[in-house]
């Protein structure tokens, strides 16, 4: 069957731009793509970065 984040006592997805539930922003499409990415290519570059 089916094994989500809650099954395994973890914590639901939180949205990268807004910290709301992941899948409501998501499939609401809360934020622009643009958007969406440059976050992600800021993680991306301040993991990096702390080297």
């Amino acid at each position: 069957g089916h094994v989500g984040r809650q099954s395994l006592g973890e914590n639901m997805r939180r949205c990268l731009i807004c910290d709301a539930p992941a899948h409501a922003c998501s499939r609401s499409r809360q934020h622009p793509v643009e958007q969406v990415v440059t976050r992600v290519e800021k993680i991306i570059d301040d993991w990096f970065a702390r080297d």
